[in-house]
């Protein structure tokens, strides 16, 4: 739990010195729980990076009926701008979460996005290893 308290206190603080961020509340009907989400995304000119950490809340709480985090999971991706290559970036991507009774195995992924699109619209597609 220390580490989901951790990670949850460096994205906030991280959100606040970026310029996109977005922060959601949402309830899954199927699960009946919450799930809070906070998405980082920051252009610079190498490329970006893009963030998330989401916290389910599904465990039936304590006595008082207080629910606590039962999963957080959590994705960093870096993309690099290929200025040869129009629409082509490099990515490095780490992926983890944990639950109350465990916690995920860490995988660190790599490969390029190509972004399919114009100046109206854009679908990034990853071809990751």
């Amino acid at each position: 739990m220390k580490r989901i308290a951790f990670l949850l206190v460096s994205v906030m603080l991280l959100a606040a010195t970026l310029s996109a961020q977005n922060i959601q509340l949402n309830y899954d009907l199927r699960r009946e729980c919450f799930t809070t989400t906070v998405e980082i995304f920051k252009p610079d000119k190498l490329g970006s990076l893009f963030t998330f950490i989401d916290f389910n809340y599904e465990n039936q709480g304590d006595s008082a009926g207080v629910r606590n985090a039962s999963m957080g999971y959590w994705e960093i991706a870096r993309y690099f701008t290929i200025s040869a290559v129009p629409k082509l970036s490099a990515t490095i991507q780490y992926n983890d979460g944990l639950t109350n009774r465990y916690s995920f195995n860490p995988v660190w992924l790599g490969g390029v996005q190509y972004a399919i699109g114009g100046k109206k619209f854009s679908l990034p597609i990853d071809f990751l290893i």
